[in-house]
């Protein structure tokens, strides 16, 4: 082997076994330091860049470097990533439609229209401006719960079913808005993303507010969490809070796009079906929620 051919090798084991060092660290440690929890939510592309680095592996007849990016993406792909969902699917009335909406959202008929053809008895959002407001009191009259917001921490629920009680609760001044009705007590939630140490740690008080929440109510009934947590799985962090209740990965930010994210998801003790539903104008897409008799046993 050639110097030329030398160097090439080991740069691509710099650049191959640095990747799956920076994927395995911030899995396991995010919790440790804000950097290597932001660092955490990238586990897709990084999937995704061992297997070209596997490919080029192959056609180089690297077959140590080979056999150690297909065994780590193996435990990668099945610890973590799956299941996986990025295509919308048709469900036809669901009970629940959930969506962050987008705040600066000029162009919010169409998610009303979704609404209207899906019919669903509850729609919790986030990020709900003015205009889309304005359009879904007409649709299911006032919001049973409605926190407005200058920026983008707004949150509402409404509702076919009038609630037994309802309450804004402010973390750090970002809301997280719950109706108690007859069957489950609902929280909707969206707490300030990570980007800075400090909203890091708000974020982490925030989760440990619907933790302790989730706790608290399923003593007396049952839950479903929904929002937009600007985390994910991936997060060591999320896990720490939130692992009992995973149901899979669904790509709802950014989708189609080399950066997306699966950051809108569903906790609850019930067994319910969750699907994406299509793209409309925000940048988020919406989930439809179907309940079944089932439930969990945690």
């Amino acid at each position: 082997m050639n110097d030329s051919k030398i160097i090439v090798k080991n740069i691509f084991r710099l650049v191959c076994f640095g990747l799956i060092a920076l994927s395995c660290i911030t899995l396991l440690f995010g919790d440790r330091l804000f950097i290597l929890d932001l660092f955490s939510h990238f586990q897709l592309q990084y999937f995704i860049a061992l297997i070209i680095f596997l490919i080029f592996a192959l056609t180089k007849k690297y077959w140590l470097e080979g056999f150690i990016i297909l065994i780590y993406g193996i435990f990668l792909f099945a610890a973590f990533l799956q299941p996986l969902s990025f295509l919308p699917s048709q469900m036809e009335k669901p009970d629940i439609f959930f969506m962050n909406t987008w705040y600066n959202n000029k162009n919010v008929h169409d998610i009303t229209e979704a609404i209207s053809k899906a019919k669903p008895n509850i729609i919790a959002l986030v990020e709900i401006n003015r205009k889309l407001l304005t359009q879904m009191t007409v649709l299911y009259g006032k919001p049973k719960v409605y926190h407005p917001a200058n920026d983008s921490f707004s949150c509402a629920i409404f509702s076919k079913e009038t609630p037994i009680s309802t309450q804004v609760i402010l973390v750090n001044k970002y809301p997280v808005c719950r109706a108690d009705f007859a069957k489950f007590t609902m929280l909707v939630i969206r707490p300030h993303p990570p980007f800075t140490p400090s909203y890091w740690h708000m974020q982490k008080q925030y989760f440990a507010k619907v933790r302790d929440l989730i706790d608290e109510i399923k003593m007396k009934n049952d839950f479903i969490v929904v929002g937009d947590f600007n985390s994910t799985y991936y997060s060591k962090v999320w896990r720490n809070f939130f692992n009992d209740y995973f149901n899979g990965n669904i790509y709802t930010w950014n989708t189609f796009r080399p950066l997306t994210l699966p950051l809108d998801r569903v906790l609850s003790n019930l067994r319910l079906e969750v699907r994406r539903g299509p793209q409309l104008s925000s940048d988020h897409v919406p989930l439809l929620i179907r309940e079944t008799a089932e439930k969990l046993s945690r």
